[in-house]
């Protein structure tokens, strides 16, 4: 019951923490807030991938901080990746107005 508790109070400590610098923070503090946000989504997206990545890259008996770091890395990797080549392109077509239309009736 400790350790649940614990990662109950660490997490509500974390939103707190980032509302808090939402509001007084520096620019600097909100723009990265704001980029993890933005990458946010590609990572929901490609956590199982990474996940598979990260246990095939490392062999058993690594230790679990090292684990941790290597899928932490490869998740934000792969999510960067991801908004730099897929949705940074597709929002600049939608801005310019030139979405793609598909006709799927002949």
């Amino acid at each position: 019951q400790g350790l649940p508790r614990a990662g109950y109070v660490l997490a509500s400590t974390a939103l707190v923490a980032t509302f808090a610098l939402t509001r007084g923070g520096s620019d600097r503090v909100r723009g990265f807030l704001r980029g993890l946000g933005e990458l946010s989504y590609p990572v929901y997206l490609l956590h199982p991938l990474a996940w598979v990545l990260s246990r095939a890259w490392l062999p058993d008996g690594t230790p679990a901080l090292l684990a941790l770091a290597v899928a932490l890395t490869t998740r934000l990797a792969l999510a960067l990746a991801v908004y730099r080549f897929y949705e940074l392109p597709i929002r600049r077509l939608a801005s310019a107005g030139r979405t793609a239309r598909v006709r799927l009736l002949p």
